[in-house]
């Protein structure tokens, strides 16, 4: 089973809007494979086929993944329609 595989599995839904057939979720890297990022647990958001499109054409932007002081959550920091956002 790929990293891909396992992290939609553990996540069970896209993390923008919701979705949760299986079949329809993918792992979007949020470095990018053109800037260095690979296939890894810290690099992967599960996304819809929409929303992986989304992230792709430039509608939802994502500017970080940020570390909560002390805490080992992690907070996205991205855009959406021009509406910056944090999840």
């Amino acid at each position: 089973m790929s990293i891909q595989q396992t992290k939609k599995m553990f996540d069970g839904e896209c993390f923008f809007c919701g979705e949760k057939c299986y079949e329809l979720l993918d792992g979007h890297r949020i470095i990018e494979g053109k800037d260095g990022g690979t296939y890894n647990w810290w690099n992967i958001l599960t996304t819809c086929a929409l929303c992986h499109r989304k992230c792709h054409s430039g509608i939802i932007k994502i500017l970080g993944k940020h570390k909560c002081m002390g805490s080992r959550l992690e907070v996205l920091h991205y855009m959406e329609d021009g509406i910056e956002k944090w999840k």
